[in-house]
């Protein structure tokens, strides 16, 4: 079974501010990366990964979803309730004027909900209703009608706007004991909005954005240099006497989140050398290979990477 085969997507997560990359035959597996390539690679190395863990157990492995075949034709009896709710899915995925703060979960799925960071200026999310697929329209109808009542109408400008989108499975019941399975979707439009009443200029939002990400990052490389103090610091020059392969492994991954890839890679060496066969070998393994695949402190290298990643038994 190749990994190649399988449904891959890339797509910005607002909540985690990285990329993610996900796989439709494996709706469970993840990897959040900063950039789509990245997440790209990372979602198809775990679904080896996991795919190669299922050969092992012997479990049945996905038929990718191009390789399935069908008759073109669906025929089931269906109440006119169901009919109903397939009607109403066509056409939910328009603007939603609920605010999700104030009035919490939609059932329909759609929403807004802003915070003020400034006179004036303000972060939002605007959600369409769910519906089989996922409308960008009815996410900027949403947009521009909170934005209206903030601001005034059109009395605004939009800053560092972006679009993503949810795609999933969701049941619907036929009847008592039937269920089918449907596409449920939904688009957001992530940002800010800045008001034509606000003493910024957009400009200014701009340079605010910035200088509020670059403290919430040092808050993180700070938080990440305490974590990695309490596992005995950042030396991997040679094992030590009593630091066990976990505690290797785990200040490589504290320093592959401080983007020193080099000195995690020299943790990760030290981890894979301390012990043979258990989690820590395998993941080390694979964190290596992974370095060589993307270039992370390392040459860019396949033929390393690959050798890693058979290491690793992949």
């Amino acid at each position: 079974m190749s990994v190649d085969h399988y449904t891959y997507r890339v797509t910005w997560s607002a909540e985690d501010g990285e990329h993610i990359g996900l796989c439709a035959e494996f709706p469970s597996l993840s990897w959040l990366a900063k950039t789509s390539e990245a997440a790209l690679k990372g979602i198809r190395r775990v679904v080896s990964e996991a795919v190669a863990d299922m050969q092992t157990a012997g479990e049945t492995i996905p038929v990718p979803l191009a390789e399935k075949h069908y008759s073109g034709e669906f025929r089931v009896p269906l109440p006119s309730s169901v009919f109903l709710v397939i009607g109403i899915l066509a056409i939910t995925g328009c603007a939603s004027t609920h605010n999700l703060k104030a009035d919490g979960i939609n059932l329909l799925g759609g929403g807004f909900i802003e915070e003020e960071l400034q006179p004036g200026f303000f972060r939002m999310s605007a959600t369409s209703n769910t519906a089989l697929w996922a409308s960008v329209d009815g996410a900027a109808e949403t947009w521009k009608k909170r934005a209206d009542q903030l601001c005034g109408k059109d009395a605004y400008v939009n800053v560092d706007t972006f679009n993503s989108q949810d795609s999933r499975l969701s049941p619907v019941p036929i009847r008592h004991g039937i269920v089918v399975w449907g596409s449920a979707s939904n688009a957001t439009i992530s940002g800010y909005v800045l008001c034509n009443t606000s003493r910024m200029t957009a400009g200014e939002a701009t340079d605010f954005l910035k200088n509020r990400r670059a403290v919430a990052e040092q808050r993180v490389s700070e938080s990440l240099k305490t974590e990695l103090d309490e596992l005995g610091g950042d030396n991997c020059a040679q094992a030590q006497q009593g630091v066990l392969a976990e505690t290797y492994f785990r200040r490589g991954k504290k320093l592959v989140a401080l983007q020193r890839y080099s000195d995690a890679k020299s943790c990760f060496i030290l981890a894979q050398e301390l012990e043979k066969g258990t989690h820590f070998f395998k993941e080390s393994c694979m964190s290596i290979g992974f370095m060589y695949e993307i270039g992370l402190g390392v040459d860019k290298d396949n033929q390393k990477a690959q050798e890693w990643y058979r290491k690793a038994g992949l």
